[in-house]
């Protein structure tokens, strides 16, 4: 169900896998999650094709962006593009599907881009059962290197973005 749904967050079925499973068995799961999260809509894109490529363009204008990255690089395309939120994930999916971007790159980026807010939105579920200082102050900790983590990419990308902007003029 989250696969179609533009507006249902991860992060709440991250939070109730760690809170419900063991730590270990919750990555495994979402994981799993992920990967049938992003693959339906992957697969919706690859059949729609262009079409769908016209609808998202249309209502969102970055999309444009995200398919220049994608011709480039398949790997750092499905990363950067989960990693630095700029078009909603279901379409983000669509899109690459629609490019008829190799699976495994997409899916492998993908993953690796959703990872470390994954592990972390986990380990707060997992804490939720037995809060301690000790645990709070981890979480804490983990939300700010993450934070951190992607304002840096965000500034990253933005500032090559630019470059690329002014290359094309």
């Amino acid at each position: 169900m989250k696969s179609l749904s533009v507006v249902f967050p991860l992060a709440a079925i991250f939070v109730c896998v760690g809170a419900i499973y063991p730590f270990w068995v919750g990555i495994l799961l979402n994981v799993i999650g992920l990967s049938v999260c992003f693959t339906v809509p992957y697969l919706v894109g690859r059949i729609s094709g262009g079409d769908i490529m016209r609808v998202i363009e249309m209502k969102y204008p970055k999309a444009r962006k995200l398919v220049n990255y994608g011709h480039d690089n398949n790997l750092f395309a499905s990363y950067i593009s989960r990693a630095v939120v700029v078009v909603p994930g279901d379409l983000v999916s669509m899109i690459h599907g629609a490019l008829r971007m190799p699976y495994r790159p997409y899916l492998l980026g993908s993953i690796m881009g959703v990872m470390p807010e994954m592990l972390v939105q986990t380990y707060i579920g997992a804490q939720l059962k037995h809060l301690t200082i000790k645990s709070v102050l981890v979480m804490i900790a983990l939300i700010a290197a993450t934070l951190a983590f992607s304002l840096i990419l965000n500034k990253k990308v933005s500032r090559s973005g630019k470059q690329m902007d002014k290359e094309d003029f």
